[in-house]
């Protein structure tokens, strides 16, 4: 049953996670058309996935069961790039279980060995300049 709900926890943070964090980073980015409106839905989109982390973790340590899974550790290191790019401070006050979960992962000795740099961003990337945005248009 375990395995069922590892699996569980590693598509949803592979599919509706990545999905919603890259609408929102990579147009800031500028690898992708930029639109405010698309950049407000797609962090509305983030913040009522990660809720889904945020409630389950309120009640325990670890995604699954009560010890360290393999999905701890995937959905960590697919989660790195949102808290390197845009879950600022104030993001991180409102998901305080899910910021702990993650620090916690990220700061074992196995995924220190593979990633040695945890970064937290203190401000969100903002709206990309002229010279960062692509030739990208809403249409694309």
């Amino acid at each position: 049953m375990d395995f069922i709900k590892i699996v569980s926890w590693m598509s949803l943070c592979n599919t509706d996670v990545v999905k919603r964090m890259a609408a929102w980073i990579l147009p800031l980015l500028g690898v992708a058309p930029y639109s405010p409106d698309g950049i407000e839905q797609a962090k509305r989109q983030t913040d009522q996935v990660i809720q889904i982390f945020e409630d389950h973790l309120h009640d325990g340590r670890y995604l699954v069961a009560d010890c360290l899974t393999l999905a701890d550790l995937f959905c960590a290191g697919l989660v790195s790039f949102g808290f390197a790019k845009v879950f600022d401070k104030a993001w991180r006050s409102r998901f305080p279980c899910f910021t702990a979960w993650f620090e916690m992962v990220t700061a074992l000795e196995m995924y220190r060995a593979v990633v040695p740099d945890t970064v937290f961003v203190e401000t969100a990337l903002g709206p990309p300049t002229a010279a960062m945005r692509s030739n990208f248009t809403a249409d694309d």
